[in-house]
């Protein structure tokens, strides 16, 4: 029995080795499968991230133009608005410019047919006091000489022609 009982201990004593063999075996290709995984994780990890950089740097890019190309049409935009209206501003002071200057010739020719109609008024007004004092001599001649040829009892001479002129018929 000591024999059976050291050959059961000598059986345990290599299952017991060949156990500890094994599983330390299986605990080193555990290991290696583990740092297969993360080393194939890490390589994944490190492409993903190379690819979201590409993408971030692509999609940085595309903003930069978007906003270079929108701040390139709003200036342009804003240029524009601005030629149009210096070009409206000129227009409008061509318009005032004129405007004033119709204006001005009106007022001119205004007061040119104002000082034309004076003159025409004091010539016609001169002409025709000219003319009434003509008639209103000739008429006092021809009734003094009425009164003459009639012999109204009237006397003749100075004293008819003081009359004359006492009563407003002559100048």
């Amino acid at each position: 029995m000591v024999k059976i009982k050291h050959n059961i201990k000598i059986i345990d004593e290599k299952f017991a080795g060949k156990f500890v063999k094994k599983i330390g075996e299986a605990d080193e290709k555990l290991v290696a499968k583990m740092n297969e995984i993360n080393e194939k994780y890490k390589n994944q990890l490190a492409e993903l991230t190379s690819r979201i950089r590409v993408y971030e740097n692509d999609f940085t890019q595309r903003i930069i133009d978007i906003e270079k190309n929108y701040t390139e049409k709003g200036n342009l935009l804003f240029t524009d608005r601005s030629n149009e209206l210096q070009a409206l501003t000129q227009k409008i002071n061509e318009i005032t410019n004129q405007v004033k200057s119709i204006g001005e010739n009106v007022n001119i020719e205004i007061n040119q047919r104002l000082e034309k109609g004076r003159s025409e008024i004091n010539e016609l007004y001169n002409s025709g006091k000219m003319t009434l004092q003509e008639e209103f001599k000739s008429f006092n001649e021809a009734a003094a000489q009425k009164l003459q040829d009639k012999s109204l009892g009237w006397p003749t001479g100075l004293a008819s022609e003081r009359v004359i002129k006492s009563i407003g018929w002559a100048e």
